[in-house]
């Protein structure tokens, strides 16, 4: 949930915004423990004490909100979290209470931004030569997020420690970080790899580098995608062709919109267009083509696509310091701002010397725009609003792009849009409904833009389509171009492309991610081969990750709660057990399952579950990995207890009585294993409620009957890992030890004579019994 006044993402059961002040339209549900995956900031000025020993407190004051104030900001620029502020430091945290799919590269621009301002504030402030500055330090890893004490959010574990024992070795002036944050931004930023240091509290040496600054020209982040060939887009590159046509042969202009989800190849899209209007032959002109992309962060956010396409448009360096803060860079020189100037003036005269009829450039707008109203005035993204007239400069960019468009017709491309900020897209609503003559505009985002786009949902002629997932054979030929030409048997690629469901990114990200387990490796000919049970153990990449993360926080409350729910079931989830899994929140029957159906029917439309026989499955494992990953254990251990009672109950939910028996089976000893993990106590529900105690194993696995689905593909002891839920296939197991599993002995599940039912519930009670008497049965497999 975000703020409706700033925008600022609201801290879980807030009842009013931590940056504004403003009071939120619905308080949050406090969160249930997380696992998170962030980036831990730990900023403190260096000789702080000493240097306010001997001043008066007033001053000592003033100074500290200054700074406290500088960091905060850069932390809410870069889409931060403030965790907590102390008299001379602050902690932030980048990937919680909402995840990024950038979350280490928004904490290093954060960290570099926080320098800048420290300095600017005590280069005043130094008094009496204290050597004061900044140390920062950075860490990436696990962390326990939530509300801490019924008090405020925070996040706890050794990842927060080792973040501020970074920042305390740090240099002053300098920004330390961990090994898994500089790996991640080497694409961006220089790094220099120090000796591993002794910190406090730790037992080993910690591998660290020293930020040495963001690279000039920074690169992508390196993978198999990156080269792989241009396929099964077919249809929506001739689609942009007969879309430009029309454009050329009516004079008139039209809006694109192309939405989809994160790795289907948007970005990839919008350069293959790029480079289809340049070789093309479409009329008697070349089109022009304006590409910007929208940013997600930092101080260059404010109508920076308008101010991108203008930039281009006048063929301004990409070095030239353009739509820049003067907070950041420093007032424009009288040269610079003399040469823009002049590039605007002879470009609106060549305008109107081609189309006297058309509006003239309004080049006082477009000044402003760029950062260079006045020599020493305010840059646009780093002004005030109320001193921006924001309906005259998206009219000043339209006539522009119009008069250009009467030379040679004009394609507009803004890739990334769903990142850029409402102010934006309503600017750039406002400037595309405005246009006229033979411009194409494509505009590239996810599929959330058209649901809460505003203006541009409602632009006429304006026309939405979705990129779907890339069709079987075109996937495999992707795989094939990632295998260098070589195939894997049928059966391994099949399970293969279908784990990546379409999606060219997660192709690339398991591709990459079995190589360098080993599980994927290269043989005689050409021929690749599949580790057995390879695909049945964690699948998730660092980047893969963070994709399906934000992805997941990006949905509404009620629908993550469910599709975490949903992921404690399995890969097939009934739609019982979904109900069986809600939380105990007070509400009536009727409201609770009227928000149930609600959420799930979001899920279905994001192509994160689709529908069933009985119920609902997963688009892919990969995302129900993620969103397991995010429940904490203790919470995930009382969600597999309940899970088993249910099942246990009786409900007819699996293809044959032992199928449900197994699962029944997995979900005791998942809940077991998870309370171990975290030291619950005895009468915690999951050990009370009917599952296996202190250390033992549930007898469960043994008791799995012959010819019965088992559980986890992960194994067992895996505490953590998702598991298959009902109706697992047999091949995994086959796969993993070469055998089927014998059948089990356990007494409550041989009577012959008794119904399906009757055995659940006899063999849920002889697991509870076995509870009950302090220390469950250790039966080994085939054993009971």
């Amino acid at each position: 949930m975000t703020c409706p006044v700033c925008r600022t993402v609201a801290v879980p059961g807030a009842r009013f915004c931590h940056h504004c002040g403003a009071a939120l339209p619905a308080a949050a549900t406090l969160p249930a423990t997380e696992r998170r995956i962030v980036t831990v900031l730990f900023g403190d000025l260096s000789d702080f004490t000493a240097w306010a020993e001997d001043l008066d407190p007033e001053r000592v004051g003033a100074v500290t909100d200054r700074v406290m104030a500088a960091l905060a900001g850069a932390v809410k620029t870069f889409g931060g979290h403030v965790d907590k502020l102390t008299g001379d430091g602050i902690m932030a945290v980048f990937g919680a209470p909402v995840a990024h799919e950038d979350d280490a590269e928004r904490a290093v621009r954060a960290a570099l931004s926080m320098q800048r301002a420290v300095r600017r504030v005590l280069d005043d402030e130094r008094g009496g030569g204290a050597p004061l500055g900044l140390r920062v330090g950075l860490n990436t890893g696990q962390v326990v997020a939530g509300v801490q004490a019924a008090l405020e959010y925070t996040v706890i574990g050794d990842t927060v420690n080792t973040a501020a024992r970074l920042a305390d070795a740090a240099a002053i002036g300098t920004v330390y970080a961990g090994e898994r944050t500089s790996l991640p931004t080497r694409h961006l930023a220089s790094w220099r790899h120090l000796r591993p240091l002794r910190l406090k509290g730790k037992r080993e040496p910690v591998e660290a580098y020293e930020l040495l600054g963001l690279l000039d020209a920074p690169g992508t982040r390196s993978g198999l995608g990156d080269e792989a060939p241009f396929v099964g887009r077919e249809t929506e590159l001739a689609r942009v062709a007969s879309r430009l046509a029309e454009v050329v042969d009516r004079a008139e202009p039209r809006v694109l919109i192309v939405t989809g989800e994160a790795g289907l190849g948007k970005s990839r899209l919008a350069a293959e267009v790029e480079r289809f209007v340049g070789g093309s032959g479409i009329g008697p002109r070349q089109p022009r083509v304006f590409g910007v992309r929208c940013a997600a962060f930092g101080e260059l956010r404010r109508l920076a696509p308008l101010a991108d396409l203008v930039r281009i448009a006048i063929g301004l360096p990409d070095d030239l310091s353009v739509a820049r803060p003067s907070h950041v860079i420093g007032r424009a020189s009288l040269s610079e701002h003399a040469f823009v100037e002049e590039r605007l003036r002879r470009l609106a005269a060549r305008l109107a010397r081609g189309a006297p009829d058309l509006a003239p450039v309004n080049i006082e707008m477009l000044m402003t725009l760029l950062g260079y109203g006045e020599p020493a005035g305010p840059a646009l993204a780093g002004g005030e609003p109320e001193r921006l007239d924001l309906e005259a400069i998206p009219t000043a960019v339209a006539d522009l792009l119009t008069g250009l468009a009467t030379e040679t017709p004009v394609v507009v491309m803004v890739d990334d849009l769903h990142d850029a900020n409402p102010e934006s897209v309503d600017a750039l609503g406002a400037m595309l409904s405005r246009l006229s003559g033979p411009i194409l505009v494509l505009l590239y985002g996810r599929p959330e833009l058209v649901r809460t786009a505003g203006v541009l949902t409602r632009i006429a002629d304006a026309e939405v389509t979705a990129l779907p997932a890339l069709r079987g054979a075109d996937a495999a030929r992707l795989l094939g171009s990632y295998l260098t030409g070589g195939r894997l048997p049928q059966p391994d690629e099949d399970r293969l492309l279908a784990t990546a469901q379409g999606n060219p990114f997660y192709l690339a990200e398991l591709v990459t991610l079995l190589m360098e387990r080993g599980a994927l490796v290269a043989g005689a000919d050409g021929a690749w081969r599949l580790a057995p049970g390879s695909l049945g153990g964690r699948l998730l990449s660092r980047d893969l990750a963070a994709v399906l993360a934000a992805r997941i926080d990006a949905l509404p409350a009620e629908a993550r709660s469910v599709l975490r729910a949903a992921a404690v079931v399995g890969d097939t989830v009934p739609a019982d057990a979904l109900v069986a899994l809600r939380e105990r929140d007070g509400r009536p029957t009727a409201v609770a399952a009227l928000d149930l159906d609600r959420a799930v029917e979001e899920l279905l439309q994001r192509r994160m579950l689709h529908r069933i026989r009985g119920g609902y499955a997963f688009a892919t494992p990969l995302l129900r990995e993620a969103a397991y990953a995010g429940i904490g254990k203790a919470d995930l251990a009382e969600r597999h207890a309940r899970l088993a009672r249910w099942a246990a109950a009786g409900p007819e939910f699996a293809p044959s009585p032992e199928a449900a028996d197994a699962f029944v089976a997995e979900h005791v000893e998942r809940a077991a294993v998870l309370a171990d993990a975290v030291g619950l106590r005895p009468e915690a529900e999951p050990r009370a409620g009917g599952t296996a105690g202190g250390a033992g194993r549930c007898p469960g696995r043994g008791c799995v009957a012959a010819g019965g689905p088992a559980g986890t593909r992960a194994g067992t002891g895996a505490a953590g890992a998702p598991g298959r839920g009902a109706g697992a296939g047999r091949e995994d197991h086959r796969e993993r030890d070469g055998r089927r599993r014998q059948p089990g002995r356990c007494a409550a599940r041989r009577r012959p004579g008794v119904p399906a039912r009757g055995r659940r519930r006899a063999f849920l009670r002889h697991l509870a019994g076995s509870a009950r008497g302090g220390r469950v049965g250790r039966h080994r497999r085939g054993t009971g």
